[in-house]
């Protein structure tokens, strides 16, 4: 009821008063989705995209995979909702297991739950530099795709490279190959590709369709000495990082320009990713 959203810090104009006891009532412990109307699982939906950007005072707990656990205020009477689990769908399937395309996506306060599928990231012979990213963030989506057979939620999956003279830069072996990596960035130009793909049903046609963008940034790394290169790879946990380096560690003083998406270097374009998902019926600055 009134008490379960409230405490989220969005008072009760969110829920309009009567209508948060018809939604209660119509729902049934455990997954409630089903005994839902349309447009009062979009209400709800809306309340717990509302709450998930908000400190949460007994009214939601949410972990790192966005899934959702609707809690009674603690100053609140006993009720016989308490600890109700609200099975509600995340907007998106994250086909990645990277901490900085969680946090990216929290930002623009998209949920997802995460669903990753080991794929084979070898390039082949004669791939470009943008055909091997875009392969690959396509490749992570679709397997993710095949595990999630029942989803109405659209994947997502991307991928990051570090190219310099054509050469492609993954993740290093070892913090010796990473350090060799970041000395050739050293006082040198360099691009980063990162690929995004989303697979679901498209707002305009219905059908399953797979959608991509690809970011280019370029960006300068000032010069570094063989002292500061062996220091950073103490420092830094490097080895998960394409081309040795995280733009939002500290290797961001190493970095003196930047043309292009700083949420790309990241590892997850926000702009490329948001155009992506409104094709699928998201909109970041519009949720239903």
């Amino acid at each position: 009821t009134k008490h379960l959203f409230r405490y989220g810090g969005v008072k009760n104009s969110l829920i309009p008063q009567g209508h948060a006891e018809m939604l209660i009532d119509s729902c049934k412990l455990g997954n409630c989705s089903a005994a839902l109307s349309p447009e009062s699982l979009s209400l709800l939906r809306s309340c717990s995209r509302a709450l998930s950007r908000c400190t949460p005072q007994g009214g939601i707990e949410q972990n790192s995979w966005g899934i959702r656990r609707f809690l009674p205020c603690p100053n609140e009477k006993s009720t016989s909702y308490k600890g109700l689990i609200m099975s509600i769908a995340p907007d998106i399937y994250l086909a990645s297991a990277s901490p900085r395309r969680a946090e990216l996506l929290q930002q623009i306060g998209v949920s997802f739950e995460r669903c990753v599928s080991n794929v084979d990231e070898q390039r082949r012979l004669g791939e470009t530099p943008h055909d091997y990213v875009c392969r690959l963030a396509i490749d992570k989506a679709a397997a993710a795709k095949k595990l999630l057979v029942d989803a109405q939620c659209p994947v997502l999956g991307a991928d990051t490279i570090v190219v310099i003279d054509g050469d492609v830069l993954g993740k290093p072996l070892d913090t010796a190959q990473a350090g060799k990596m970041v000395a050739r960035l050293s006082n040198n130009w360099h691009e980063v590709l990162t690929a995004v793909a989303v697979i679901g049903e498209g707002v305009e046609t219905g059908a399953v369709s797979i959608e991509l963008l690809c970011s280019v940034t370029r960006v300068h790394m000032r010069l570094l000495s063989s002292d500061e290169i062996a220091e950073y790879g103490c420092q830094e946990r490097v080895l998960d990082k394409a081309g040795g380096y995280a733009v939002q560690g500290i290797a961001a003083s190493f970095i003196d320009r930047i043309e292009g998406s700083y949420s790309g270097v990241m590892g997850l374009p926000l702009y490329e990713t948001s155009e992506l998902l409104k094709r699928f019926g998201i909109n970041v600055l519009a949720r239903d």
